[in-house]
C-alpha cells in the first residue's frame, strides 16, 4: 500500500532578498546533497512570486544538469493552509474596515444631519457579528490542543 511521506530536509539561513533565482541554487544544492534530484514528485510552497520563478528555474536545472523531468506547473503546489490564511486575513481586513466605520458612526449624536438607512445598520451589525464569531472560533481552536491539531 502506498503511504504519503513528507520530510523537512534542511533549514538554510538566507540573507538578502528572497528571489527565485537565488533560492533555486540552495534548493538544488540540498537536492544534490541528499541524492534526490531524480526523486522529486512535487514541491509545496507558499504563494510568493519568487516561488514561481524558483519552480521554473528548478525545472530547467533538473533537466539540463541531471536529465530529470520536473514539470514546474503540474508538480508545483501552493500551500492550501497558506492560501486559506491569506483569504481569512483579507476577509478580516474587509470586515474590520466595516467595523471601523461602524465605530465612527456610533460616535454621532442626535444633532447629526447625516441619515443612516436601516439596511446600512443591519449590514454593519452583520459584519460585527461575523467578526465576533471568527474571533470566538479562533480563540476556541487556540485554547484546545486537539482542535489545533485537527484544524
Amino acid at each position: 500500500m502506498w503511504t504519503l511521506h513528507s520530510m523537512v530536509l534542511d533549514f538554510i539561513p538566507f540573507a538578502g532578498k528572497h528571489l527565485g533565482r537565488d533560492i533555486v541554487e540552495l534548493v538544488m544544492k540540498c537536492l544534490e546533497d541528499y541524492g534526490l534530484c531524480g526523486k522529486v514528485q512535487s514541491i509545496t510552497v507558499d504563494n510568493t512570486a519568487a516561488n514561481t520563478t524558483l519552480m521554473s528555474q528548478l525545472s530547467h536545472l533538473l533537466q539540463s544538469v541531471h536529465g530529470e523531468n520536473f514539470d514546474s506547473i503540474d508538480q508545483y503546489f501552493r500551500c492550501f493552509a497558506h492560501i486559506l490564511n491569506l483569504g481569512v486575513q483579507a476577509l478580516l481586513e474587509v470586515i474590520g474596515e466595516g467595523a471601523k466605520a461602524a465605530d465612527l458612526n456610533d460616535g454621532r449624536n442626535d444633532n447629526d444631519t447625516e441619515d443612516t438607512s436601516d439596511a446600512e445598520d443591519e449590514e454593519v451589525a452583520r459584519e460585527q457579528l461575523v467578526i465576533n464569531r471568527l474571533r470566538a472560533f479562533f480563540k476556541k481552536i487556540r485554547a484546545s490542543e486537539q482542535l489545533t491539531e485537527k484544524f
